[in-house]
C-alpha cells in the first residue's frame, strides 16, 4: 500500500503557493486518488505525479480546459467523486488507468453518473473561466 499524503505535504513537496496547491486539488478533483481517514482527507502518491504534470503544463501557458483534455489523454485515471477512497476509476479508453478487471468495479462510459459529474465538473471549470474572464475585463479598464 502506498504513502498517503495531507494537503499541506503535497504543498511542502511541490513548493508551490497554497493557493494553487488548494485550487487545482479543487479543480481537478476527479483526476485525484483520495483516501478518507476520519474527517481527514489524504491523496495518495499518484496525486503528487499530476500535481507536478499540472505544474509543468501551467508553466507552458495552458488553460484548465486544454490541461483536462491533456490528462485524459495521457491516460491519468478519473476517479469517481465517491468512490475515489475505494480506488474505483472510471474507464479510460487509451488510458494507462488500473481497474480490478472485474466488470462490475469499472464504471461505464454511458453510466449517467458519469456523464452528470463530468457536466458537473465542466460547468465549475466554465464559470470559474468566466469569473476569470470579468476580472480581467475590470482590471484592463
Amino acid at each position: 500500500m502506498s504513502r498517503a499524503y495531507s494537503q499541506l505535504e503535497l504543498i511542502q513537496m511541490l513548493r508551490l503557493p497554497p493557493t494553487t496547491v488548494k485550487r487545482w486539488l479543487t479543480y481537478y478533483s476527479l483526476f485525484m486518488p483520495i483516501v478518507k481517514k476520519g474527517d481527514s482527507v489524504m491523496y495518495k502518491y499518484e496525486a503528487l505525479n499530476l500535481l507536478k504534470r499540472i505544474e509543468t503544463l501551467r508553466k507552458e501557458r495552458y488553460h484548465l480546459g486544454t490541461i483536462v483534455r491533456i490528462l485524459i489523454e495521457e491516460g491519468f485515471p478519473l476517479y469517481h467523486e465517491n468512490d475515489s477512497e475505494a480506488g474505483r476509476l472510471y474507464p479510460n479508453p487509451g488510458g494507462s488507468g488500473e481497474s480490478s478487471g472485474n466488470p462490475a468495479s469499472v464504471i461505464s462510459l454511458r453510466n449517467e453518473g458519469f456523464k452528470r459529474d463530468l457536466a458537473s465538473s465542466l460547468e465549475k471549470l466554465s464559470l470559474q473561466i468566466k469569473e476569470l474572464a470579468e476580472l480581467l475585463e475590470k482590471y484592463e479598464e
